[in-house]
């Protein structure tokens, strides 16, 4: 059977799948090919710019010359008018003809014949295909407009919410200062700047400081100096030194001031240069987030929901929640209250976890009753206040991000 020549032939029954990935797999591998893009020379850059093409469907018809093959479940990586990147279970010459089939925005599916010019090992069966497509493709079919992207971005980062919370900049260098306060500003939060260390003093005495950044390579002593200074003016928050390694030669002075600087009480490194996705970053997990909720109720978002590759689990996560909480539920019903414990704390580190801080502070106090010997009638008006939290537990806008 030919199963390339007839109309359809990506929806064969005999469709296989030989990576079978998760989501988490997919998405890590798809992060490592990113990166080793950043490092491709210049001169060795494509023809056609490459876009970013992930989690739509895709199969592949490999054309030997020998026998027919069914087609295969592949996982796209990009794609460009005049080529694809797709993940492949098994190797595959370069020369080998095929077609390769890609979902539209519209849902239906684009067939083109094409060439595999490279194959390369990546990690156990994964392969990366390279194929030059015989036709110039149409992205518009396959991409979202760049603006309507953008557009969908910034309607999803609103769904996110500001922060709030104040935040101090000290760095000797103006213009850094003033686009610390802007972005700062921009994510929601109240930015402070100084110049020196010394100025931070009333600023620490003045405001109730969430976050201080501290540049690495500061004057006598640097972060490391700064940050023992902050500690004995009271600062009882967070303290980040930023990296300031601007050549490869800058680098291992660099690793030892932020070796110092961490042992001298900082919590943790940001790399220059501070942008704003890197300070919001760093200020999830320190600031508070307002979050916009519909219907005028308490809704809860995940505090992890910026981190990409987390995403999936907090789906998940979110998915099975109303289900443990009525197991729960059942378990005070039937006052099996040492299994009612385990699970209490057990559904609390996973709400920490996933970023449902709200949730898990819930859990940690019906714990603390259980151990406490505190009878179930006192424990279902704090269950029933869980039940409520737990229902309002949201994802973003779907398909906005």
């Amino acid at each position: 059977m030919s199963y390339g020549k007839r109309e359809g032939w990506w929806d064969s029954d005999a469709l296989m799948d030989t990576l079978r990935l998760s989501t988490e797999d997919y998405s890590a591998i798809l992060n490592e090919l990113t990166r080793d893009k950043r490092t491709i020379n210049p001169v060795e850059c494509r023809e056609h710019e490459r876009m970013q093409f992930c989690s739509k469907r895709a199969v592949l018809q490999l054309k030997h010359a020998d026998t027919h093959r069914p087609p295969y479940r592949v996982l796209p990586n990009d794609v460009s008018a005049g080529g694809a990147s797709v993940l492949h279970g098994f190797f595959v010459s370069a020369g080998t003809p095929c077609d390769l089939a890609l979902q539209q925005l519209d849902g239906k599916m684009l067939s083109t014949a094409g060439t595999v010019v490279r194959c390369r090992h990546i990690v156990a069966k994964v392969h990366e295909l390279g194929i030059s497509f015989s036709r110039r493709l149409d992205l518009s079919q396959l991409i979202q407009d760049q603006d309507a992207k953008v557009e969908a971005e910034n309607e999803a980062e609103a769904d996110l919410g500001q922060f709030s919370g104040d935040v101090l900049l000290i760095d000797e260098r103006e213009e850094d200062r003033e686009l610390f306060s802007f972005m700062a500003e921009e994510l929601g939060a109240t930015p402070h700047t100084v110049a020196q260390p010394d100025e931070a003093r009333d600023v620490i005495a003045n405001n109730s400081v969430d976050l201080v950044l501290v540049r690495l390579g500061l004057p006598d002593g640097g972060a490391a100096a700064v940050a023992g200074k902050l500690r004995e003016w009271g600062h009882h928050g967070a303290v980040h030194a930023v990296s300031c390694a601007s050549s490869s030669s800058d680098q291992d002075e660099d690793a030892r001031l932020q070796a110092e600087a961490l042992a001298q009480g900082c919590n943790g490194i940001v790399s220059a240069p501070l942008t704003r996705d890197r300070l919001a970053d760093v200020f999830t997990g320190i600031l508070h987030r307002e979050y916009s909720g519909a219907g005028g109720g308490t809704t809860l978002y995940s505090r992890h929901w910026s981190n990409a590759k987390m995403r999936p689990l907090i789906k998940k996560f979110v998915t099975i929640l109303d289900s443990r909480v009525r197991q729960l539920e059942n378990l005070l019903a039937q006052e099996q209250l040492e299994e009612f414990q385990r699970a209490c704390q057990q559904l609390g580190e996973s709400s920490t976890s996933y970023g449902f801080d709200e949730i898990a502070q819930k859990l940690t106090e019906l714990n603390a009753m259980v151990a406490s010997n505190k009878p179930a009638e006192e424990l279902r008006p704090q269950l029933a206040e869980l039940a409520q939290l737990s229902a309002s537990a949201r994802l973003p806008s779907a398909g906005k991000r």
